[in-house]
């Protein structure tokens, strides 16, 4: 073989070369930009303690979808038993069901339930992809919290303000 043979193996080996790890680097970049965009367009179920602001010591389970899109619930389970009431329905009503993204479902917990339990949802999309999610929820998070409500508060500030009256008063003095 000649030199200039040599010289147009040799470039041909490495056109072949190059060529090879960019359709390797290719479908890497689609496979990553596959699961970005599947995580991005995808629901995200999740369950949590909610303590709304204006109910002192009311409690819920919350149920919500921060996803992007509706969710198919499969089954929801428990690791124990619940409050009374929920015990007795156990969400029942939502397998089956959708949930749309930013909606949210949720259920009174009785004041007296302080357990820790662990929640199980399984539930689908729309292109039939499956999801399991575990959530281990404390029942009792919020035991510790100040609760106030608005008279009382309202009370609160009246107090607090008559005494700053009455100190700035006696500065005066």
């Amino acid at each position: 073989m000649s030199i200039g043979d040599w010289i147009q193996v040799v470039a041909i080996v490495v056109s072949l070369t190059v060529s090879v790890i960019s359709i390797i680097q290719t479908q890497k970049s689609l496979k990553i930009s596959r699961d970005t965009i599947e995580s991005e367009s995808r629901p995200y179920l999740s369950f949590y303690i909610e303590y709304p602001e204006k109910q002192k010591f009311h409690k819920y389970f919350a149920l919500k979808n921060f996803g992007t899109t509706s969710a198919k619930i499969d089954s929801i389970t428990f690791d124990k038993e619940l409050d009374e009431l929920n015990q007795m329905f156990k969400f029942s009503s939502l397998i089956n069901g959708a949930i749309a993204p930013g909606q949210k479902y949720t259920s009174y917990i009785d004041s007296d339930y302080k357990e820790t339990v662990n929640i199980c949802i399984k539930y689908h999309d729309l292109n039939n992809r499956n999801y399991e999610e575990t959530f281990e929820l404390n029942t009792d998070i919020g035991s510790s919290l100040i609760w106030i409500d608005e008279e009382t508060l309202e009370k609160v500030i009246d107090k607090s303000s008559s005494k700053i009256v009455k100190a700035i008063n006696t500065i005066g003095k």
